[in-house]
């Protein structure tokens, strides 16, 4: 019974962590709330402003420091919250990023080779600084969820029960996470879990979050500043490609939600989990 009680206690906490990343987003809803109300602009019109989506993003970086002040008298208990290694953290995220773009520019491949998506270039040497902030938002927004999932929940999980029950839990967490973004599906959700539960894993085999947060973030770059594919229901972004759904291609492009409710990144996932638990299991009988 007590172990249900931590549980519970843990994703309540890691829940209210997740306010602590939407800090400017309520910020920018006032604003947007208040320039609505004083020039009758429509609230869309913000919604597409690329910079608005940055300060979003960028808002990331607020949860590592507010854990690095928190915990900053107990490293011990820094390190089950928030586990960075410093033994090879470069090659760990490069490794992570790119195995996050060349991952999702193979789902969306296949998603264009079966007419999922219809393509236009949209870039201009106007767009790089925007790629650039891009990057940069989505390398601490990405990070910040990894960190509140695989590293805090997930890290205070392990501790007091099985590591498979732990990544589970922390997969559903991230899947509800977004559970009322725009077109949300049960499909999406299902991907949503997948994801969870392959960072879940992989954070399990390198113990800290260095590729798995690097995974995300190129994850979410590619799929949104470059391709111009929804990330997650959020639109809006393309700057290099820009990838409009098929209608009758659900199952390749996702719909509203983006390639994240596809049944196609479903399929890929299933796959690349079972290759990376027997890759684990062939390492963990080797040693």
């Amino acid at each position: 019974m007590n172990k249900i009680i931590d549980i519970c206690k843990f994703i309540i906490l890691a829940f209210l962590l997740t306010f602590i990343m939407g800090i400017p987003s309520l910020f920018i809803g006032f604003y947007q709330g208040l320039y609505d109300a004083g020039t009758g602009t429509n609230l869309s019109v913000l919604e597409t402003n690329h910079f608005l989506m940055i300060v979003e993003l960028m808002g990331g970086i607020m949860l590592p420091l507010f854990l690095l002040a928190t915990y900053k008298q107990n490293k011990q208990e820094l390190d089950i919250v928030m586990p960075f290694s410093k033994e090879k953290r470069l090659s760990k995220y490069i490794l992570g990023y790119t195995l996050g773009l060349l991952l999702l520019l193979t789902i969306w491949s296949i998603s264009v080779y079966f007419s999922g998506f219809q393509i236009t270039m949209v870039w201009s040497m106007s767009n790089f600084r925007l790629l650039i902030l891009f990057f940069l938002g989505y390398g601490f927004q990405g990070m910040a969820e990894e960190i509140v999932c695989r590293g805090y929940l997930q890290g205070r999980l392990m501790k007091i029960t099985q590591k498979r029950v732990a990544i589970i839990i922390s997969a559903l967490f991230f899947s509800f996470m977004h559970a009322t973004n725009d077109g949300i599906t049960l499909m999406a959700l299902i991907s949503l879990f997948l994801f969870g539960i392959f960072t879940g894993i992989i954070r399990s085999y390198t113990n800290d979050l260095w590729a798995v947060g690097a995974f995300h973030s190129a994850w979410n770059f590619m799929q949104g500043p470059v391709l111009g594919v929804s990330v997650s229901g959020n639109s809006n972004q393309a700057l290099i490609l820009e990838s409009k759904d098929t209608p009758n291609k659900v199952f390749f492009n996702g719909g509203l939600f983006g390639l994240e409710g596809s049944g196609l990144t479903v399929i890929i996932f299933v796959i690349v989990i079972t290759l990376v638990l027997f890759i684990g299991e062939k390492r963990r009988k080797y040693k």
